[in-house]
């Protein structure tokens, strides 16, 4: 997990005439319950066993010095409070316990800004997240903090059931600012990478979203004070944005990493699967959709008469021979489908592909249904997009074995026709997950498994 910011110390006492020596001992303790607490708080979102541990080591150190504190005053008394409340909030499980001490704080002290986070913590772990939501607010208005506004943010995307925009596109609003405050922060910029994943999924559906998460995560991995869960997932959400972009090697080594930081999260099941399917699309672009010799004759004849100028839209018709990598502006490629493979996310769609020349290449359309497109069906791409796709050669991800072409279709409406017909609304489709991590069941109250239907790890 990412370090919390560090809790509020407790208010400089009055000088007692005469007793330097007890003054300074009561505010060590004071320091050492603060230190403990925080050790233990910054470890309660691991589920390795290890971390797990160490957490319930700094706890018990922490129970054991606030023990030793008598508070004095009204403002130490609900420190006192709040400590032992956050303590208690370390585990993973929601503590009534926990949220009456830290409301008994914040009502004795409405000023403490971290006891106004822990409680809203707590309460979200509670389910109830209006009030979590409340809470964390109400420290913003205090002072404006990334703690507050990253939690905002990962609530609000839980808060979004995976289908409210607005609620995702604020999280994102609020994802920024946290930056903003911290430019230095891991954490802020990892909670940034997941606003922009959940911004692609749920509002925007746009590629440019997932390259920004990219970027975010990987300035988070640069950043100082990285834990080791955190990193795990990290590199797993590292993964997805990777494999959606079909950058399959570099995605096959982010969930290596992944597993080796967090066996929990069963990146390797993730990534065996990418691989095969990679693998599975380089071989159907070879063997032209595995189709018999005549059939693929028949189509590519199919492909050689005049095209429709109206519905080329005033492009220029090429083969796939004459497109060079990148985009191609004011050209178009119409080719018959010879194949379809369905990855599991469903996202993209992948179809091979054969120009009259009888080259083939994969095309991969985003935000479309399986019904869209069919085979043997013949397909124009206006303005194409042309990248390499790179699979891995062996397990260990070293290498490339095989690399072979791929259309990319990010606009289906504008960019693609089938049967020499535009795409109308109804076969379009919001772009979803489904290959999620696992984690432990508790971890479903804090929407640990994300807002998008499970597939990328929100913290």
């Amino acid at each position: 997990h990412w370090g919390r910011a560090p809790a509020v110390a407790p208010a400089p006492r009055r000088a007692v005439p005469g007793a330097p020596a007890m003054a300074t001992a009561a505010q060590g303790a004071w320091d050492e319950a603060v230190a403990a607490v925080n050790a233990a708080y910054a470890l309660h979102d691991s589920y390795s066993p290890e971390d797990q541990q160490q957490l319930r080591e700094h706890a018990a150190r922490a129970r054991a010095a606030l023990q030793g504190i008598e508070p004095l005053t009204a403002r130490d008394r609900a420190r006192h409070m709040y400590l032992r409340g956050k303590v208690l909030d370390a585990s993973q499980e929601y503590s009534p316990e926990a949220e009456t001490l830290l409301t008994a704080a914040v009502k004795l002290d409405p000023t403490i800004v971290d006891a106004w986070n822990t409680l809203g913590e707590c309460v979200w772990k509670g389910g109830r997240l209006e009030l979590a939501r409340a809470c964390y607010l109400e420290a913003l208005r205090l002072e404006a903090n990334a703690e507050s506004l990253c939690q905002l943010s990962m609530l609000l995307r839980t808060m979004s059931n995976s289908s409210d925009a607005a609620l995702v596109s604020e999280s994102l609003r609020l994802a920024k600012e946290a930056v903003a405050l911290d430019v230095s922060s891991g954490r802020s910029w990892y909670v940034l990478g997941n606003a922009y994943l959940s911004s692609y999924f749920v509002a925007t559906h746009r590629l440019e979203d997932l390259a920004w998460a990219l970027k975010a995560y990987r300035r988070a991995a640069r950043a100082p004070h990285r834990c080791q869960a955190a990193c795990a997932d990290l590199h797993y959400n590292q993964a997805i944005v990777l494999q959606y972009r079909l950058e399959y090697c570099e995605s096959a080594r982010a969930f290596a990493e992944a597993q080796r930081l967090g066996p929990e999260l069963n990146a390797a099941a993730q990534r065996r699967a990418l691989l095969a399917f990679a693998r599975k699309c380089a071989e159907a672009v070879q063997m032209r959709g595995h189709l018999p010799k005549k059939r693929l004759q028949q189509l590519e004849r199919g492909l050689r008469g005049d095209p429709d100028p109206a519905a080329l839209q005033g492009t220029e018709p090429v083969a796939l021979a004459d497109l060079r990598p990148g985009p191609n502006p004011g050209v178009s490629v119409t080719c018959a489908v010879v194949g379809e493979l369905v990855p599991e996310s469903r996202t993209p769609l992948c179809y091979v592909l054969v120009d009259r020349a009888g080259d083939a290449i994969l095309g991969c359309v985003y935000k479309t249904v399986p019904s869209a497109v069919a085979v043997y069906q013949r397909v124009t791409v206006l303005h194409p997009m042309r990248a390499a796709v790179e699979v891995p050669a062996d397990d260990a991800g070293g290498g490339a074995d095989v690399a072979y072409g791929c259309l990319v279709v990010e606009d289906p409406i504008a960019h693609l026709l089938v049967q020499g017909r535009a795409l109308d609304r109804s076969q379009l489709s919001a772009a979803r997950v489904t290959n999620a991590a696992t984690v432990p069941a508790s971890a479903s109250a804090r929407g640990h498994k994300g807002s998008t239907g499970g597939a990328h790890r929100q913290r």
